[in-house]
């Protein structure tokens, strides 16, 4: 597996994702650790962001850097909150822009809208279209919490499907009690120990709770972090996620269990441990299989600006450069 691959998978590629927290307010982040709950944090008066992806090519002559074809370029503006307020997408092999997401807030901040404006879409004939795709809209309460969620498809021009729509009450303390869902999962039903940390989260098939899609259980240790995160086909275990700390980094070990006739026959896990700076960004990636093998250790250097945004960083894989990510701030 190549180091770009790997990061995909870790939220660490130059990718956009939207992380919604129904137990705050929605905030549409770029390049978070969305896996580890870190979101990314700027510096000074930010107009515009420009992300970039250079890999090594290694055929023919002497290895150079280039720009990396596969990984589009992302221009991203943000308003004063550092939230998104446009990303665009780049495609460098077909060097043309291929999508457009435009977001929208409301006085406090929080997230209205998400409108994918445009995706152009090349069909097997060579032709390109210019079409929308997707727009969801934030309701919130008086409490200003998360009250419904709804999901459009855009069908053409102002024409949309309702795909799905997510609902939310909360307990007194404002905490996530029920998430009820049309096109998602029927309802999902959190529960809490004394200490107000949650400790379960059942996911329903039905309306009336009878039928269990999944299950999870959470244990904590005594900061109140979560060290164990354990998932359950009703009443079967298939899978856990275990989390160890120290002061610099976070081991994550998740675990598969596999069954013959209802009895467990096997166990696979696989570690990563990530080791992080002052500044909350992840210097070093080790990952462990069940065989208790090493695989690639990642390790990460970076570049800063004189307001303390990293504008490089350089990506390692057993020691060797082997990708460099840049980034292009435009200040107001």
């Amino acid at each position: 597996m190549t180091i770009k691959k790997i990061l995909s998978v870790i939220s660490l590629c130059i990718v956009i994702y939207i992380k919604v927290d129904a137990q705050n307010v929605p905030l549409f982040q770029t390049l978070g650790y969305a896996d580890l709950g870190i979101a990314p944090v700027y510096y000074g008066k930010i107009d515009t962001i420009i992300f970039q992806e250079f890999e090594l090519d290694t055929t023919g002559g002497k290895p150079h850097f280039i720009k990396d074809i596969e990984c589009d370029d992302i221009i991203v503006t943000l308003n004063e909150q550092h939230n998104m307020l446009v990303s665009k997408r780049y495609n460098n092999k077909k060097n043309r822009y291929v999508s457009e997401v435009n977001y929208t807030y409301n006085e406090n901040g929080m997230g209205l809208k998400e409108m994918k404006v445009y995706q152009l879409i090349e069909d097997s004939t060579k032709n390109i279209q210019k079409v929308n795709d997707f727009k969801v809209n934030y309701h919130y309460n008086q409490s200003n919490k998360i009250d419904s969620i709804f999901n459009w498809q855009i069908i053409s021009g102002d024409t949309f499907s309702l795909q799905g729509i997510k609902a939310y009450s909360y307990r007194p303390n404002g905490k996530v009690a029920i998430e009820t869902g049309i096109g998602f999962s029927t309802k999902i039903v959190h529960i809490y120990d004394e200490k107000e940390r949650k400790i379960e989260e059942i996911s329903y098939y039905d309306e009336k709770q009878q039928n269990i899609d999944e299950r999870k259980v959470f244990t904590y240790n005594n900061k109140n972090k979560i060290i164990l995160e354990q998932s359950f086909d009703n009443k079967t275990p298939h899978s856990a996620k275990q989390y160890l700390y120290t002061k610099n980094s976070i081991t994550i070990i998740d675990s598969l269990y596999f069954y013959t006739n209802k009895e467990l026959t096997k166990t696979h896990w696989f570690k990563h441990i990530y080791t992080f700076n002052k500044r909350k960004l992840i210097t070093k990636i080790e990952f462990v299989t069940h065989e208790n093998l090493t695989g690639s250790i990642l390790t990460f250097r970076y570049t800063f600006d004189k307001h303390k945004n990293w504008i490089r960083r350089d990506d390692y894989e057993n020691g060797v450069l082997t990708e460099y990510v840049t980034r292009k701030f435009l200040y107001n």
